[in-house]
């Protein structure tokens, strides 16, 4: 890979960018903890999903505004308050989650509102230390943010059933945790030298959001964050004979493809136009929802489908803030992209509405999956029709 900079030290940015998006990314274990909730508080599978579909409406929300955070703070001082206000809801849900909604209210909204904070950061970072490969850095630089939950997931898995630990004691080591590290690796994240131009970054919001471009790319990753959501958070449930260890081992899949799909899809942004890799990832989710119930016949199945849908999961994660800094260039990123990821607000409604589909078809997702790969396909005939985008920087 090209630096603005000589020195090897961009290596130590990716590395710090890779954990730090690993401890951001714990949400995406989500499903080990559903069934414990569950018995805990006697709730159905779309009670117990709150927590994780409030975090993915408070931490887009808050996306939005962490490009002028960033602005007015600096790289440093956003990632730290950043992992910190996230550490701090596990925590709290930890110490004072006696029900659903106080654990939606520490995970789901503090948790959101803290990655929300730093989350674009070291993708942003590191778009400037490679300016050569937009695409793989940001793929490399989101990686751990889907591969940290194959190690947490099963961490958490041991600590309730093997250690005999309840969910919120699982909380409360884990909080420490992501402080601990996320707060030494912030500290590793600069800019190159003469990287940081805030006076590019300024725009006018109303034009980008009259621009074709930005609504396609809006449309675009919501359809596709819709149908992930609607797989990650319903893992375990989807094949009906998974035990806890299938489960874990399932989001453990899932999480490992996914951030080898970051990577990859990253890798084929660089090579082609962003157009066709945009069409081709949301395909390839299409197709996963439409053909899952051809895996549920054993684990080994259910892994491979795992693996399958969190590899084009992955891609959503890195081709449209690839695209966002081909188009509009590494200084507006940050704004631009935060506008962009607020389509997770609507697509967290998914693991509500799926598990709703759930309880209403006696254990079944064969409707509801069909229905969401009709509409991603949808979406993906209209960006390969209208879609146009060329750098305005």
């Amino acid at each position: 890979m090209y630096s603005k900079g000589s020195s090897s030290y961009r290596y130590v940015i990716l590395a710090s960018a890779v954990l730090l998006q690993a401890c951001f990314g714990a949400t995406y274990s989500w499903a080990v903890f559903v069934e414990p909730l569950k018995q805990i508080f006697q709730k159905g599978q779309a009670a117990a999903q709150l927590p994780f579909s409030i975090f993915y409406i408070f931490f887009p929300f808050t996306m939005i505004f962490s490009g002028y955070i960033l602005d007015r703070i600096g790289i440093r001082k956003a990632v730290i308050a950043g992992i910190g206000i996230f550490g701090l809801g596990w925590i709290l849900s930890g110490l004072f989650g006696r029900n659903i909604m106080m654990i939606s209210l520490g995970i789901g909204l503090i948790g959101g509102i803290g990655v929300g904070i730093g989350y674009v950061i070291p993708i942003k970072v590191c778009v400037q230390w490679f300016p050569r490969n937009k695409g793989l850095a940001t793929g490399m630089a989101v990686a751990g943010f889907g591969g940290g939950a194959a190690i947490l997931s099963h961490l958490a898995r041991y600590l309730m059933e093997a250690r005999g630990l309840s969910p919120l004691q699982v909380y409360k080591i884990f909080g420490g945790i992501y402080i601990s590290a996320g707060i030494l690796c912030g500290l590793a994240l600069k800019s190159p030298e003469g990287g940081e131009s805030p006076q590019n970054s300024r725009m006018e919001i109303k034009s980008i959001l009259k621009d074709k471009t930005f609504r396609l790319l809006y449309a675009g990753m919501f359809a596709g964050l819709f149908g992930g959501f609607a797989i990650i958070a319903n893992l375990k449930q989807i094949y009906a004979h998974a035990t806890p260890l299938m489960g874990a081992t399932a989001v453990s899949f899932f999480a490992i493809f996914n951030a080898l799909g970051r990577i990859i899809w990253g890798g084929i942004f660089d090579r082609t136009k962003g157009k066709i890799a945009i069409i081709a990832n949301l395909l390839f989710q299409a197709l996963a929802l439409l053909t899952q119930s051809l895996f549920m016949k054993s684990a080994v199945s259910l892994y491979v489908f795992a693996g399958f849908a969190g590899f084009n999961y992955g891609g959503v994660l890195v081709l449209y803030a690839s695209e966002v800094g081909h188009v509009w260039g590494a200084e507006k990123l940050p704004k631009i992209y935060g506008m962009i990821f607020s389509a997770n607000i609507l697509a967290s409604l998914s693991p509500v509405f799926a598990g709703f589909m759930y309880d209403m078809s006696s254990g079944n997702f064969n409707l509801v999956f069909l229905l969401i790969s009709i509409f991603i396909t949808a979406i993906s005939v209209l960006i390969y029709l209208t879609y146009q985008a060329r750098p305005t920087y």
